[in-house]
């Protein structure tokens, strides 16, 4: 949750613009806010995230093979 706060803060002071954010930490403490902030920035992030405490490195990596597999489908010209 720390991360994905101070990317936020980061993003909003300098202007950074990742290309997405994966946004899943796991917890009771922060989590839970950290992805609503996310969800709630006026950024104009691209991001996938898990409202909640659920979250972590299992999910997220979930997330970012779907997002791989996608591409892949994409991109296959058979």
């Amino acid at each position: 949750p720390t991360a994905l706060f101070h990317l936020l803060e980061v993003c909003d002071q300098t202007g950074a613009r990742p290309a997405a954010v994966v946004g899943i930490p796991v917890g009771f403490v922060g989590a839970a806010e950290s992805k609503q902030a996310l969800a709630d920035s006026n950024l104009g992030l691209e991001y996938i995230t898990l409202l909640g405490r659920r979250g972590g490195s299992a999910i997220a990596v979930a997330a970012v093979n779907a997002i791989a597999s996608t591409a892949e489908l994409t991109n296959d010209h058979r």
